[in-house]
């Protein structure tokens, strides 16, 4: 964890607008609660991407996901 902060990696904290958010995400994509919180803290980030193995990810339209076989070894 060290070397990805080293880099600049951050942890971004829930706020109380992203539950009501995850609420529309849960319905519209049909995502569970932790993946729906995770989505609605991109959006508020108007993050474009995403990396995560959870293949739920690649339903939610307008972001880009990418995944561990993504990545040159």
């Amino acid at each position: 964890m060290r070397e990805m902060f080293a880099i600049g990696f951050l942890l971004e904290p829930l706020q109380q607008e992203d539950f009501i958010t995850a609420m529309s995400a849960q319905r519209r994509f049909g995502l569970l609660t932790n993946d729906a919180l995770s989505v609605a803290i991109a959006q508020r980030l108007r993050a474009k991407a995403f990396a995560s193995a959870d293949k739920v990810f690649t339903g939610v339209q307008g972001l880009m996901v990418y995944a561990p076989g993504d990545l040159e070894t």
